[in-house]
């Protein structure tokens, strides 16, 4: 029986890496205020580790305003199978400001979407609930590896584009047990490992 998205939010593990202390208290506070399941801080994307990102791990908050090269390298890793998490987690930039530039950095990098600080829980959910409800379908070219953004009626027999299991869905539909990111991190090394590469 499906669950509501309520429901979701109470089973998912969040890691928040935000430097501002006071503004990572707040947003930890509220997100345990309104039942998620728990909230883990991270200082920086040096601090994040296998104990607070790991396989549990439902959903990333990156800040994006102090150190973006380490926190698109952090993307890039999980993407590509280096850390102990779902290759396929929901990934959202923290940041105070969006230019064109940094929003094309962070679609390169493999994020999910962005977040403009200071944002409201219900702009966090809807972005939650965005990925939650979609089709996951995950691209690997030379240049980028992570979520496909292209349009829906766009075909290019060119890309190779492969569809990706879905955690957020997966918690309101059914449970996820722990052999299942080991099946998905062990699928997506298999199509890392030699694929056809192309630009997309």
């Amino acid at each position: 029986m499906p669950r509501s998205f309520e429901q979701l939010i109470a089973r998912c593990h969040i890691l928040h890496v935000e430097p501002n202390f006071d503004y990572s208290k707040t947003i930890g506070g509220m997100l345990m205020r309104n039942g998620a399941a728990s909230v883990v801080h991270a200082k920086s994307c040096s601090k994040v580790n296998r104990q607070n990102l790991n396989r549990k791990t439902d959903i990333v908050l990156l800040d994006y305003d102090k150190d973006f090269k380490a926190a698109e390298a952090l993307v890039r890793k999980i993407r590509r199978v280096e850390t102990g998490a779902d290759p396929f987690v929901a990934i959202f930039a923290t940041q105070t400001t969006a230019s064109e530039q940094a929003v094309r950095k962070e679609k390169s990098a493999g994020f999910d979407g962005i977040l403009l600080k200071p944002f409201s829980l219900d702009v966090f959910f809807a972005h939650v609930e965005n990925v939650a409800n979609s089709e996951r379908r995950f691209v690997v070219s030379e240049a980028y590896i992570g979520p496909d953004r292209r349009e829906k009626n766009r075909t290019d027999s060119h890309s190779k584009v492969y569809p990706a299991p879905n955690r957020l869905k997966l918690k309101m539909t059914g449970d996820i047990v722990a052999t299942d990111v080991t099946k998905w991190r062990k699928f997506w090394l298999k199509k890392l490992a030699g694929p056809e590469y192309v630009d997309v």
